[in-house]
């Protein structure tokens, strides 16, 4: 059986005045179990044989409440429906085949014969659901990008990098290099994160990253370096033409 999370409900929707509760996606509808059981009269639903993947446990918020619902996939849903034998199980059929083409198609299910603030109600339901998704899908990037800042893989101080490459240098010129290092590698797009250590946070990069950025660094200064040189040679050289 699977586990998923942060699940939104897709429809609540009644046949015959039983509760049937849809969750997951569009694409892939979940039948909550027990619905099922007593629509179709199914006794001793939770002990029926399903396969695995059939199966999904779904964490839902409800009230301020953790619940765990166990749901059945499209396929879950047929094989009970086959299992049925009730009278009802054929009109069944047919409306949740409707149900589903209309939720593939549009996103929803709304019944026929709706009054306005029903639809209304209806509307506002499923712009909830949309803000939830892009929530959800916002949420899940920011935990993404926090996780890639603050543990980043194979990633060392970029101090001690920075120390085993000038060892003679004073701390105070071994900290200026490395903010320069950190600001350089943000600008070029290179993933820098951060790692706790005893005096506080420190900033990291991949030993790869840190040795593009720093032999970049190098070559740009030691080109301004040469510049600088034949500048002074220039000058020096109008100087002693001019005595």
């Amino acid at each position: 059986m699977n586990t998923q999370n942060n699940t939104s409900l897709v429809n609540d929707l009644f046949f015959d005045g039983q509760n049937v509760r849809i969750f997951g996606t569009p694409e892939n509808p979940l039948f909550v179990r027990t619905d099922l059981g007593e629509i179709l009269d199914l006794v001793n639903v939770r002990k029926l044989d399903l396969e695995p993947q059939d199966l999904v446990s779904l964490k839902v918020t409800s009230g301020g409440q953790v619940r765990e619902l166990v749901c059945v996939t499209e396929m879950g849903l047929y094989e009970l429906m086959f299992r049925s034998r009730t009278e009802s199980a054929k009109s069944f059929r047919r409306w949740v085949c409707e149900v589903i083409r209309e939720i593939r198609l549009k996103g929803y299910y709304i019944r026929t014969g709706l009054t306005d603030c029903d639809r209304r109600l209806k509307a506002a339901q499923l712009e909830v659901i949309a803000c939830e998704h892009d929530l959800a899908a916002k949420r899940t990037r920011l935990q993404q990008a926090a996780v890639l800042a603050n543990e980043l893989p194979g990633a060392t101080p970029v101090g001690a990098l920075v120390h085993d490459l000038h060892p003679d240098w004073s701390q105070q010129k071994q900290a200026s290099l490395c903010s320069r290092i950190v600001r350089a590698a943000e600008s070029a797009g290179f993933p820098c994160g951060h790692t706790r250590m005893p005096h506080g946070k420190v900033r990291t990069l991949r030993l790869a990253d840190f040795a593009a950025v720093a032999l970049a660094m190098h070559l740009i200064s030691r080109s301004q370096g040469q510049a600088l040189i034949h500048e002074s040679d220039s000058a020096s050289s109008a100087n002693s033409a001019v005595n």
